[in-house]
Parts: C-alpha cells; sequence; structure tokens
C-alpha cells in the first residue's frame, strides 16, 4: 500500500474568475488598463485612507475580470 491509498477523495472547487461571479461589478475606470477592471461587491465597503491618514470615504476592492477568489459564486447567466 502507497500513501496515495489512503489519500481523501475530494472533487476540485471550480474557480469563479470575477467576469463570471454575482458580486463583481465591471466598470470602465478613467485610465486604460490590460484588462476590464470591476469592483468586487461580496462584502461592504471598507475605508478607504490616504497615507496622511485623511478619510476619503469606502472603497469596495477594485479586481481585473480573470482575477478570482475563494468567495467567488458564479452568476446566472455565466453558465456555470
Amino acid at each position: 500500500m502507497s500513501e496515495s491509498d489512503f489519500a481523501p477523495t475530494v472533487a476540485p472547487t471550480p474557480i469563479v474568475h470575477c467576469r463570471h461571479c454575482r458580486f463583481w461589478d465591471a466598470h470602465m475606470l478613467a485610465r486604460p488598463t490590460r484588462t476590464p477592471e470591476g469592483l468586487c461587491r461580496r462584502k461592504a465597503p471598507a475605508p478607504a485612507m490616504l497615507a496622511d491618514e485623511a478619510d476619503t470615504g469606502t472603497s469596495w476592492p477594485k479586481t481585473f475580470e480573470d482575477d478570482w477568489c475563494g468567495d467567488g459564486e458564479p452568476n446566472e447567466a455565466s453558465g456555470f
């Protein structure tokens, strides 16, 4: 017997890229980028702070359409 005989069989979790996630809000920013950017709206926005500790409101994380995380959930239009 080898160690692989005792390894659990776990189905791989599919990766949901931002462009296919129901929490992603696609938008074009003022500056062009290598791939479309959007906002991750999975959780509440975080306070946005500048280097001088000035409060500038709140912001959602900016991501590229081909980014992904472990919290991604497919949207109905993505075909997953």
